[in-house]
């Protein structure tokens, strides 16, 4: 058995097992996505946004999950009585989701359609949390004067919360 001052003294140093570097490590993983969460209001953009979100499909063999977010009325006019009731208003939506997907995604690219009530950018982060998304690709409607505006209030704040990438598809 030999000693450290022997490989010292000796000029035959052995190298120390180290880690491996954070840079080489991420070179050999390879980037995984399997399920891309698109949130849609029906427009053009989100229209924009499936089309890049099948591209990733394409790419890397994932699943998209297509979300609808229907935002509560103000509170000032919660006490009009509404035409449909929530759960009514959630199914036909859904129906309607569906028809919109059957339109935009190839079948076997879409994994499912989700319908949630809320606030968007509260759904939209907490369905990429319960559905575990690998990535979020969403359009943004914002200007060009603030950040709010240059992105969308929603977009800007699912970029700013949410635990995964967020791909965001401008006009």
């Amino acid at each position: 058995m030999r000693s450290i001052t022997h490989g010292v003294a000796t000029g035959q140093r052995k190298k120390p097992e180290t880690a491996k570097r954070p840079v080489e490590r991420a070179a050999k993983r390879k980037l995984k996505i399997e399920s891309i969460l698109v949130p849609t209001d029906f427009s053009p953009l989100s229209r924009k946004a499936i089309s890049y979100a099948s591209k990733f499909v394409e790419h890397f063999g994932a699943r998209i999950i297509l979300l609808h977010v229907i935002e509560p009325p103000p509170s000032y006019l919660r006490e009009f009585p509404a035409a449909l009731g929530r759960d009514q208003m959630i199914g036909e939506t859904k129906r309607l989701l569906e028809s919109y997907a059957s339109r935009e995604i190839k079948l076997e690219h879409l994994d499912k359609t989700i319908v949630k009530f809320g606030k968007p950018y509260e759904q939209i982060i907490a369905a990429a949390r319960a559905l575990k998304a690998d990535i979020i690709v969403l359009g943004t409607h914002g200007g060009e004067r603030g950040r709010k505006e240059f992105l969308g209030s929603t977009a800007e704040k699912v970029v700013r919360y949410a635990r995964c990438p967020v791909v965001t598809i401008r006009e």
